[in-house]
């Protein structure tokens, strides 16, 4: 399969619609609109992320240090919170949350999108989770 890269701009405009579809109707939030979340957040952090170090597309990632480590060409997939870490967002943005648990924030999009259900503590921990991106993309959406 081909590498697919995107530029800051088509990164930012993801964000904005995923987002704005996300809270289109937050009286009936459901699994799509948080599966959105994710992405819009994940979208946020890559463009924040490339303007930080002043590169125009997601093909710089394998140029980057960080991403020398791990060897992986495109940055950090869905680990949001190394994104988060990557970013120094602020303490506030943070918060309590700590990522831990049977099912880390890393795996969020895919519960999401295969309609995964928790129950008990599992579930109050996704909602931390999901009470968390909507902290980190109210901070991006200023900055985007």
């Amino acid at each position: 399969m081909a590498d697919i890269h995107s530029g800051v701009s088509e990164l930012v405009k993801a964000a904005r619609k995923h987002y704005k579809f996300a809270t289109v109707d937050i009286a009936k939030e459901d699994i799509s609109h948080n599966l959105l979340l994710v992405y819009a957040v994940e979208c946020g952090l890559k463009a924040q992320y490339l303007r930080k170090h002043s590169k125009i597309s997601t093909a710089a990632f394998i140029d980057l240090p960080s991403f020398k480590v791990d060897n992986k060409k495109y940055g950090h997939e869905h680990d949001i919170m190394k994104w988060v870490k990557e970013l120094s967002l602020p303490a506030h943005v943070k918060g309590s949350f700590r990522d831990s648990g049977n099912y880390p924030l890393e795996s969020l999009h895919q519960r999401l999108r295969y309609g995964i259900v928790l129950r008990g503590r599992d579930m109050d921990s996704q909602k931390e989770q999901i009470a968390f991106l909507k902290r980190i993309m109210e901070a991006l959406i200023e900055n985007l």
